[in-house]
């Protein structure tokens, strides 16, 4: 992505409450239906060795997650919609 798109994007960031990192979780709604995770290769944000732990985590709890690869960095909606685009109609062709 350009640049000038990058500082774009970051300007529109905002932060996160640490407390959403402390709450406990009653109801996790992602543990009721299919589970699909889009592994950014060039995340320099989360690593794909860590993306692929999440993954390992996803398995070790039951879900059958799928794994999908892209070459993107840690915002493929921004440098890559098309993919994710595509990524999200196949995902929903399989639902149907």
């Amino acid at each position: 992505m350009p640049e000038h798109e990058q500082k774009r994007w970051v300007a529109e960031l905002t932060g996160l409450s640490r407390e959403c990192h402390h709450v406990e979780l009653k109801n996790e709604a992602w543990r009721g239906i299919d589970v699909a995770y889009l592994v950014c290769e060039n995340d320099r944000v989360l690593q794909p060795e860590t993306q692929l732990k999440y993954l390992e985590r996803l398995t070790e709890q039951g879900l059958s997650p799928r794994e999908t690869r892209c070459d993107s960095a840690h915002s493929p909606y921004l440098s890559q919609p098309m993919t994710v685009a595509k990524w999200l109609d196949e995902l929903n062709s399989e639902v149907r």
